[in-house]
C-alpha cells in the first residue's frame, strides 16, 4: 500500500465559520468571507375553520415555482414552499400588536397553514472575524431581491386566499391581516371559488398594503430570516474570483481543501443539502484519482497515463501562477520602500563616514 509523504486537511466549518478558521491561520486571498448568500426567507400564515395541525406529518412536501425567474427573468427568484408549524414557531414568527392578539394566535395554532418565500439573493454579504471565536455577519438586502420577495409574498397570499383561508396575515409588524369573504354576500350562502375569492377588490387592495409595506424592506419591522448560508469560499478557475481552485483546494495552501457550503459561486435557490454532498462527493473522487498517480511509480505512471500527468502538471504550474498573484503585487511597494530605506540607511552612514576622515584632519 502506498504512503504519502505530505498530510491533505479538510476544512468543513460551514460558510459562517470556515472563513474564521481559514483568516486566523494567516491566509488573506481577499474573496474569504466575501460573497456571502443567506437565501432571506419571509412567511405568511392563513387560519382555516378546519383543523390543519401544521406539526404533523411530513415536512416540505410542497413546491411551488411560479416566481424562481425573479423579476428580471434571471433566475434570481423565489420559491414557496410549506415547512412545519410547530407551536414554537407560532410564538417566535408571530407579529405582536398587543397581549390579546398574541393570545388568540397561539390558541388558533391548529387552525393554522403557514408557507415560505425563499430567495435566490443575487445581493452579497460578508462574515468577518469578531471577537474571540466570533462572527460578524454584514449583509444588506439587494434591491433586486427585495422587489422578487414581495411579489413571491402577494403570490402566496394568492394561494392561502383561494385554499379557503378565513383570515390571512405576513409577518410585517404593520401588517393588521386581512379576513376573507368567501361568499357573495352576507345574505347569501353562494360561496366564491377560488378565483372569485383573489379578483375581489378587499383582496387587491390587501395585497397592495402588503407590497407597499415589503417596498423597501426595513428593518425590525417585517420576518426576514436566512434559511441557508453559502458563497464565502467560492471556487473558481482564477484567484482573482474565487478562494479556491475547482477542486476546492485554496489557492495559497496545496492540499488544504474546503468541502461545505463555503464552495457556492452563486446561491443555489432551493436546499443545498444534496448540492453540497455532490460537490464533496466530486471532489472527494477527483482527490482519490490525484493520489493514484501522484503516489504511482513515474516510469510506469507515463506509460499508463501520459495525459494525466500533464494534467497534473498543468495543475501545479496554474495553481503557483495563481498564488503568487495573491502576494507578489501586494507586497510590490513595501519591497520598493524596502530597497529606498536600505539606499538611504547607505548613504547616511557614507556621510558620517566622510565627515570623521574630515574631523580627524
Amino acid at each position: 500500500m502506498n504512503r504519502h509523504s505530505f498530510c491533505f486537511c479538510c476544512r468543513v466549518q460551514g460558510a459562517l465559520n470556515t472563513p474564521g478558521v481559514l483568516t486566523r491561520s494567516g491566509f488573506r486571498n481577499p474573496h474569504i468571507g466575501k460573497h456571502l448568500h443567506l437565501h432571506p426567507v419571509t412567511a405568511a400564515y392563513g387560519r382555516y375553520r378546519e383543523d390543519i395541525k401544521g406539526w404533523l406529518g411530513a415536512p416540505m412536501t410542497s413546491c411551488n415555482n411560479e416566481f424562481v425567474s425573479g423579476p428580471n427573468g434571471d433566475g434570481y427568484g423565489a420559491r414557496i414552499e410549506c415547512p412545519p408549524l410547530h407551536p414554537g414557531v407560532s410564538a417566535a414568527a408571530s407579529q405582536w400588536h398587543d397581549s390579546v392578539q398574541f393570545k388568540e394566535t397561539l390558541l388558533s395554532a391548529r387552525n393554522l397553514a403557514l408557507a415560505i418565500t425563499l430567495q435566490r439573493d443575487i445581493g452579497e454579504g460578508q462574515v468577518k472575524q469578531g471577537p474571540g471565536d466570533t462572527v460578524t455577519v454584514d449583509y444588506e438586502l439587494h434591491p433586486s431581491d427585495m422587489q422578487s420577495i414581495a411579489a413571491a409574498l402577494k403570490g402566496l397570499i394568492k394561494v392561502l386566499i383561494a385554499s379557503g383561508a378565513e383570515r390571512v396575515s405576513t409577518m410585517h409588524n404593520d401588517d393588521n391581516g386581512y379576513v376573507c369573504r368567501n361568499i357573495s354576500c352576507a345574505s347569501s350562502n353562494n360561496k366564491l371559488n377560488p378565483h372569485e375569492r383573489i379578483a375581489q377588490q378587499e383582496v387587491q387592495n390587501y395585497l397592495q398594503l402588503v407590497e407597499k409595506q415589503h417596498l423597501p424592506m426595513r428593518k425590525h419591522k417585517g420576518l426576514i430570516i436566512s434559511a441557508h448560508q453559502m458563497g464565502t469560499c467560492r471556487f473558481g478557475t482564477t484567484s482573482a474570483q474565487s478562494a479556491c481552485d475547482e477542486n476546492g483546494e485554496l489557492w495559497e495552501c496545496d492540499n488544504l481543501f474546503v468541502a461545505d457550503t463555503s464552495l457556492f459561486p452563486t446561491a443555489s435557490g432551493s436546499n443545498p443539502m444534496v448540492t453540497t454532498l455532490t460537490i464533496s462527493h466530486m471532489l472527494s473522487r477527483r482527490l482519490v484519482q490525484r493520489l493514484k498517480y501522484e503516489d504511482s511509480n513515474s516510469e510506469k505512471a507515463v506509460i499508463e497515463n501520459q495525459l494525466q500527468l500533464e494534467l497534473i502538471k498543468s495543475r501545479w504550474q496554474r495553481r503557483i501562477t495563481e498564488s503568487s498573484k495573491l502576494y507578489v503585487y501586494p507586497f510590490t511597494p513595501v519591497l520598493l520602500s524596502g530597497v529606498i530605506a536600505a539606499s538611504l540607511v547607505v548613504v547616511c552612514r557614507w556621510c558620517i563616514q566622510s565627515f570623521a576622515r574630515y574631523l580627524s584632519f
